[in-house]
């Protein structure tokens, strides 16, 4: 078996959203399982912290993304009851918070002006827009480039922490802005091409094993 780091074409289109200036809209991504070994979640231990931020900065919109299996999953698991969950729907609507289930993640990005995720596969995607990005720090061993990536964004242990950083965004005040940049340039000679790079591959492996 061979393996090839040639980059990965999902990433390509990121690289073009352009960046933002001022925080209008902030989207939170919350991880459906607390498991730590595929990165855990922090939906209870935030969700009324999200609220405050909505008290606190009502100007801005505030959007929850969760996982797709994330509520049915911790209903399941006992983790919160059927009522417990409308309830959660009602406060959020209450304070305009919007529940963004099921709809396309590019729409999503697009609009958001600040990203406050958990361990995810499209934590990526939003970095390569180069707009800032709180990261809610988990046990789960990265590989070099999420690691990357996560060193590049505002890493919190706690709501505490996660508050200062919106704050500080919301006043202008970007300390990592230049270090994503340079993640991204690095990354963009990385993912830009690769869809070409991996047809080249199949072709030449598919030449050198028929002559």
């Amino acid at each position: 078996q061979h393996f090839y780091d040639v980059g990965y074409p999902a990433y390509e289109k990121y690289f073009d959203y352009k960046f933002k200036n001022g925080i209008k809209k902030i989207l939170w991504t919350p991880r459906w399982s607390y498991d730590p070994e595929i990165g855990g979640s922090h939906f209870f231990e935030y969700k009324d912290g999200i609220i405050s931020l909505k008290e606190k900065f009502n100007d801005i919109s505030i959007v929850i993304r969760p996982h797709p299996m994330m509520f049915s999953n911790f209903i399941n698991e006992g983790r919160m009851t059927e009522e417990e969950y409308e309830e959660f729907i009602s406060i959020t609507k209450k304070y305009g918070i919007d529940i963004s289930i099921g709809n396309d993640v590019n729409k999503d990005f697009k609009n958001a002006d600040l990203l406050i995720t958990d361990y995810s596969s499209i934590f990526p995607m939003y970095f390569f827009t180069g707009r800032p990005v709180i990261y809610c720090n988990s046990i789960i061993k990265l590989n070099k480039e999420y690691s990357e990536l996560a060193n590049a964004s505002y890493q919190c242990d706690n709501w505490n922490q996660i508050e200062e950083c919106v704050t500080n965004l919301v006043n202008g005040a970007d300390s990592l802005k230049s270090v994503r940049k340079k993640v991204i340039e690095k990354q963009k000679n990385k993912h830009i091409g690769s869809a070409n790079r991996i047809c080249d591959m199949i072709i030449d492996d598919y030449k050198s094993n028929n002559t």
